[in-house]
């Protein structure tokens, strides 16, 4: 599991660790925050899909399959960072794919998140803004559940 900030790291050559070999792994789930890249606050997401061998690009504010410079940049510095951890990955289609559109400034990183959610599960990407409130509540929901599965309901709520 890596931190957030991952393709920043791979972006600056500064990447000093990470498992030795991905080939294992179906779908590899890249979240990209393009703030230090590019000078663009925006959350996106790289779907390294090894089984189809296809690098999938996931960005909520691009139409499939455009023709958008910073998918070129992400997918190909994502390519080249793998090269040595999965075997062939030269040879794998770059591709920009559906997303659900936001029509707001703010959406972003929910959106990346459903897309995660939503792919891991094999789901289609069948979700839209008008969704969002309601996966935000539930976002916040399993964050708090996750953080407190460790401490016992006495040290937090008493007796």
């Amino acid at each position: 599991f890596y931190l957030s900030y991952f393709y920043t790291s791979i972006h600056k050559n500064s990447v000093h660790y990470s498992p030795d070999n991905f080939s294992t792994c179906d779908l590899i789930f890249i979240p990209i925050n393009l703030d230090d890249a590019f000078n663009y606050k925006h959350w996106t997401l790289v779907i390294i899909n090894v089984r189809d061998r296809r690098i999938e690009y996931y960005d909520s504010c691009l139409n499939e399959n455009a023709d958008d410079y910073k998918a070129k940049i992400v997918t190909q510095e994502i390519q080249n960072f793998m090269t040595k951890k999965i075997p062939d990955i030269e040879k794998f289609e770059k591709r920009v794919m559906f997303s659900p559109r936001q029509n707001n400034a703010i959406d972003c990183g929910v959106f990346m998140l459903l897309n995660i959610a939503f792919k891991a599960q094999g789901l289609a990407l069948n979700y839209d803004q008008s969704m969002i409130p309601d996966f935000r509540k539930k976002i916040a929901a399993q964050m708090v559940l996750a953080g407190l599965q460790e401490v016992q309901a006495e040290e937090v709520f008493g007796k």
